[in-house]
């Protein structure tokens, strides 16, 4: 079970990193457009200019050559077809700037994806190692683990792992006490589990959003720190709690 998880999670990490790759090509070829865009809006403001000037001197200025009704409605409609133009690149420009920057913002969550995925197997793989070293030499003398008799709620979740979780939490000092977020367990349970526990941590693809709201009210009511998890998988688990003391942080 404790492979499975960590395949899963080098598969998301790499699927994380292509896209990635992905989105700085979309990035790379939407700044060449805007690029683009950018100079023919300039070169069509400059005709703009120009044609504008030319309609200001044949009105103002006693031309050396008539001019013409049938000239004077050529440039007018020339000058506003150039309007025209330069209006729809105004708008072109101001797609792609919106393109873009709905790009840098989903490179942005990618790359903190990718940074948790990274902190997550690193914590896995220091885990793995440590329980190695345990299985090799560790005895009763091994200390009472960095949890220091800590009481952990976990809402939410997936059952199977439920108990993987809590040998974890076991070996590491700490107790761990569950609830399924309201799935089959009784809601009305949660504000004595949150009294009971020092902390509470729930992953985000694992549990309702109503219950995820309940547990952050219910934890500030009770001045608990809480702590939502990315996923539910083992790795997002030892990594929030991988080092004393426990980080915790509101988004």
């Amino acid at each position: 079970m404790v492979g499975s998880s960590n395949r899963l999670d080098i598969a998301r990490l790499r699927r994380t990193e292509q896209a990635l790759a992905e989105r700085d090509d979309t990035i790379s070829r939407q700044q060449a457009r805007l690029k683009r865009a950018a100079e023919e809006r300039a070169g069509v403001l400059l005709r703009l200019e120009a044609l504008e000037v030319l309609a200001a001197r044949t009105r103002n200025e006693p031309a050396a050559v008539p001019v013409t009704a049938d000239t004077a409605d050529v440039l007018r409609r020339k000058l506003n077809d150039e309007k025209a133009h330069a209006a729809a690149l105004a708008a072109r420009l101001a797609e792609t700037e919106e393109s873009l920057r709905a790009a840098a913002r989903s490179i942005a969550a990618l790359q903190a994806r990718e940074r948790a995925l990274q902190a997550e197997l690193a914590a896995f793989e220091a885990a793995l190692a440590e329980e190695g070293a345990c299985g090799r030499g560790c005895g009763e003398d091994a200390g009472p683990g960095h949890l220091a008799g800590r009481r952990l709620l976990y809402v939410g979740g997936r059952p199977g792992l439920i108990g993987a979780l809590r040998t974890l939490t076991e070996r590491r000092g700490g107790t761990m006490l569950a609830h399924d977020g309201g799935v089959e367990d009784n809601a009305a349970l949660l504000p004595g589990l949150i009294s009971q526990a020092d902390i509470a941590f729930f992953p985000v693809d694992c549990v309702s959003h109503a219950a995820a709201g309940r547990i952050k009210t219910l934890c500030r009511q009770a001045g608990k720190p809480f702590v939502p998890l990315r996923s539910a998988s083992i790795a997002s688990f030892i990594a929030a709690i991988a080092a004393p003391p426990i980080e915790v942080e509101d988004p």
